[in-house]
């Protein structure tokens, strides 16, 4: 059987292109090149957008369960598998609350980790705490190298930006950034990158 990848997802600046703020503007560019790379890797979606749990900004979709996002998913041209788990297809919310934030910090101490928060940042958890408690939760035992982030933001520990495509949010996931993420879930490449560094 083929080891699995894992997709991490963010909307904004990644599928959506956010020139002028323009949220309608979705890219099928980006949904082909997600649909390529999935099929490709055999690879599975993590929703890490905010979209996730609630609306951020007036006209975004909010995605409240797997089924719900799947539609949204198919909506906007992207076909590629949501993680098979009732849960475990989003990140769950941590930086929603101090109660979450008391988590990050946990994670962290556990995995020596040291974040240098900005002023904007503290008291909450950073996506990157949310990232390591999905792996911790879901997939403990998957190497590193079968995980890829796309986002335009790079709030993730230090270990992820290893494995951090980042996008530009004028252009999304287009085709450079597309090519640096199929090569970077090639099992051939053997480097190994711990996560929690």
């Amino acid at each position: 059987m083929p080891t699995e990848r894992i997709v991490f997802l963010d909307f904004d600046g990644v599928v959506t292109q956010i020139a002028c703020r323009n949220r309608e503007h979705r890219s099928s560019v980006a949904a082909q090149n997600i649909n390529d790379l999935c099929a490709r890797w055999n690879a599975c979606l993590v929703l890490t957008s905010s979209w996730r749990w609630g609306s951020v900004q007036p006209g975004d979709e909010v995605l409240p369960g797997r089924e719900a996002a799947t539609r949204f998913l198919r909506s906007i041209g992207i076909v590629a598998p949501l993680f098979d788990s009732e849960s475990g297809w989003a990140l769950p919310e941590l930086w929603l609350n101090s109660e979450g934030y008391a988590i990050a910090r946990r994670l962290r101490q556990r995995h020596n980790v040291a974040i240098a928060e900005t002023r904007a940042q503290f008291g909450v958890a950073l996506r990157g705490d949310e990232v390591q408690c999905w792996i911790d939760m879901y997939k403990p035992d998957l190497p590193d190298r079968c995980f890829v982030f796309l986002d335009d933001e790079d709030s993730y520990w230090p270990g992820h930006k290893a494995r951090l495509i980042k996008c530009d949010p004028r252009s999304g996931y287009d085709l450079q950034t597309h090519e640096q993420a199929l090569l970077m879930l090639d099992l051939k490449d053997t480097k190994t990158v711990d996560l929690t560094a």
